[in-house]
């Protein structure tokens, strides 16, 4: 009897393990059924968008020559089955050679449309959609004379590279929008001949050699034949530009507020070869802002407004790269003449630098060393004409080189030789 009632239970254990192991069993078959049944409709839905690629084909191979060209059709929706299966298709000229839309190569001739059809579907998940694709010849004499081919090429900053997916837009006696392929070519076939063509693009952060986003250029179409336009294009990069001046015999490099433009130079920019970025009152520093093209080779950089003002040896440089923000300092000499009459230093003088580039500067007071006070020193390089008066005495100087970053320091004598009544 004692071992007896030590089994009593152990039927319920049984029979709930037994349960259990039911329990298991059954939702690995519903789940076994849940996936075959996922597998199938998913399997019938890819059969489904492969007949409606195949019909898009085919309704595409049916248009007339003139309407496939350049063809277009995003995100239509085609019912089948209680399903909308959206239908994306494209036609697009392409070298028989290369088998795309290479408008890198001269003299480039597009003589086959290729055709792709791509579906997808509410579910498709990570499936990838169902493509098909394939290629039409147009007859001998399906186009006039008075027809061409515009082909656009937007290549980044090595010049070699072709920017994939950027929208271009063509408006004139045709209008259309397209982005560029893998290599970065856009191609539109068999447009009208004649000017009053646009080509315009813009991605934001992105430049041209010019610093500028919105790119947009006239363009024409010549008949039986391909204008290929070429675009360099790419994410702009930035610099802060420090300005220095050094007072003869002074080691120590002042950085007070003393210029009021600085020159980007480069080989690649439009004439003359430079950009300014300017400030309406005099400043230490400049940001340029993320608008510079980012060449392969640095740009130099100086103060001032014109190629006068490029210092003719040690140009400092900096190179612009995607995205990025770099640093250089630059230097603005200080020309410093002490004004005096005979041996007398004069205060409160004014004088008047004119640089090569027609720029005047107004220095003044002078202090009572006859002398600018440090915060009033500094000026691009380049030649000058300097102008000095007090008292109703001036004195006129030209040819004053500004080109020793150390400083230039010389006397004025308004008594002296070469000196008059009046102001500047």
């Amino acid at each position: 009897m004692k071992r007896l009632r030590s089994e009593e239970g152990i039927m319920l254990v049984e029979v709930l393990v037994t349960a259990v192991l039911v329990v298991i069993v059954a939702l690995g078959m519903f789940s076994a059924f849940d996936g075959a049944s996922a597998t199938s409709g998913t399997l019938k839905a890819q059969a489904v968008a492969a007949g409606v690629a195949q019909e898009e084909q085919e309704r595409l191979r049916s248009l007339k020559l003139t309407d496939l060209s350049n063809y277009r059709r995003d995100d239509e929706p085609i019912l089948r089955a209680n399903v909308n299966y959206l239908v994306d298709s494209r036609a697009e000229w392409i070298n028989t050679e290369s088998g795309t839309a290479d408008c890198a190569a001269a003299d480039t001739a597009f003589d086959l449309l290729k055709i792709t059809s791509t579906v997808t579907w509410p579910d498709i998940g990570t499936k990838a959609p169902v493509r098909s694709v394939s290629l039409v010849a147009p007859p001998v004499g399906a186009f006039g004379t008075d027809q061409g081919s515009l082909a656009v090429h937007v290549r980044n900053r090595t010049g070699s590279t072709g920017v994939a997916n950027l929208p271009v837009t063509l408006t004139g006696p045709r209008g259309y929008t397209d982005s560029t392929n893998d290599i970065g070519c856009v191609v539109w076939g068999y447009l009208p001949a004649g000017s009053g063509y646009n080509v315009a693009f813009s991605r934001p952060g992105w430049v041209d050699f010019q610093g500028n986003q919105n790119v947009s250029k006239a363009v024409g179409v010549t008949g039986e034949a391909t204008n290929t336009v070429a675009f360099d294009y790419d994410e702009g990069g930035g610099a802060v530009v420090s300005v220095e001046t050094r007072r003869l015999g002074s080691a120590t490099p002042l950085t007070h507020p003393q210029a009021t433009s600085v020159l980007f130079s480069h080989p690649s920019l439009a004439a003359p070869g430079t950009r300014a970025f300017t400030s309406a009152t005099p400043v230490a520093s400049f940001a340029t802002g993320k608008v510079g093209f980012p060449f392969t080779s640095p740009y130099g950089v100086f103060t001032g407004d014109c190629l006068a003002n490029r210092p003719a040896t040690g140009l400092p440089t900096v190179a612009i790269t995607p995205g990025g923000s770099a640093t250089v300092t630059v230097q603005n000499p200080s020309l410093d003449p002490r004004i005096r009459r005979g041996a007398t230093d004069q205060t409160g003088a004014t004088i008047k630098f004119t640089s090569a580039c027609g720029t005047v500067y107004t220095r003044g007071p002078t202090i009572s060393d006859g002398r600018l006070a440090t915060t009033q020193l500094g000026l691009p390089f380049g030649d000058y004409t300097v102008c000095a008066s007090v008292g109703g005495r001036k004195l006129t100087q030209t040819g004053r080189a500004n080109t020793a970053v150390a400083g230039t320091q010389w006397d004025m004598d308004l008594d002296g030789s070469g000196s008059t009544t009046g102001t500047c």
